[in-house]
């Protein structure tokens, strides 16, 4: 499900350092074995660049990695995994909405297909080294969802690993998901964390969700999108409550544009 990939992409953070990706390493940090990194030329007077976001997973092919018109915001967020709400003091030549775009092509040492993990530790090293990032990360007070429970009771059902799927109305099968894969399919049509409040246990779950239509919303006017509260409520039993709590947040100390090659 496309919606899943774009999920990965969109981290729903309440948690510390290692949520942002910002992992203690006590060996050589991953890098790529060679990346080039080409600027977009800007767009023509009167015209903006749109880029749909996407997950480092939507860019790997086998030992190889591609990521095209991103600014370093875009960078940061998919290298650490967060929300763009998550980034704070970026220069503005840096910014979604600045010209400075770039095309990225990569490749990972040896023949080994690449993961998402790695490329994410492999991006931070580009970044690092190429752009000059430096950054740490704090703690600020901002908007946030609370997922509870709905008026009559949550409509997840539990099922064992090993459950052969039902199958589902026009002969498909239903999907299943852990809670957490819930709350995060939940966050990609959110502008704001979610917050685990539902007291169930982060279980595997039928999660019968069809999200074509909050993909079209998003692509067409951008987060939050309408229908996500009311399919929230509807197919999953489950609420969505406007409040404010503490986020996980990345701050830029310092960047440089890369030159190009």
């Amino acid at each position: 499900m496309k919606l899943l990939r774009m999920a990965a992409a969109t981290v729903l953070t309440m948690a510390g350092p290692a949520a942002l990706g910002i992992v203690a390493q006590t060996e050589k940090p991953l890098a790529f074995e060679v990346a080039s990194i080409k600027p977009v030329p800007p767009p023509p007077p009167g015209k903006y660049f749109f880029r749909i976001p996407s997950s480092a997973t939507d860019g790997i092919s086998g030992n190889r990695f591609t990521i095209r018109m991103v600014s370093l915001r875009d960078l940061i967020a998919t290298a650490h995994n967060v929300q763009d709400f998550q980034i704070s003091e970026t220069p503005p030549w840096a910014s979604g909405a600045s010209p400075d775009r770039y095309n990225i092509e990569a490749k990972g040492e040896g023949d080994a297909p690449l993961t998402t993990p790695h490329v994410r530790l492999m991006l931070q090293s580009l970044l690092a080294d190429r752009f000059q990032l430096r950054l740490h990360h704090g703690t600020k007070e901002l908007p946030v969802y609370n997922l509870v429970a709905g008026k009559n009771g949550s409509k997840l059902k539990e099922v064992s690993p090993g459950t052969k799927p039902p199958t589902a109305a026009g002969g498909g099968t239903l999907t299943r998901a852990t809670l957490s894969a819930i709350i995060q399919l939940i966050g990609a049509g959110l502008d704001r964390p979610v917050v685990d409040k539902t007291g169930l246990p982060d279980a595997l779950y039928e999660f019968p969700w069809d999200g074509s239509e909050l993909i079209q919303e998003i692509r067409t006017a951008g987060k939050p999108a309408p229908s996500i509260f009311s399919m929230v409520q509807d197919q999953l039993g489950l609420k969505l409550e406007a409040r404010t709590g503490p986020v996980v947040i990345l701050v830029i100390d310092s960047a440089e544009k890369p030159s190009a090659n």
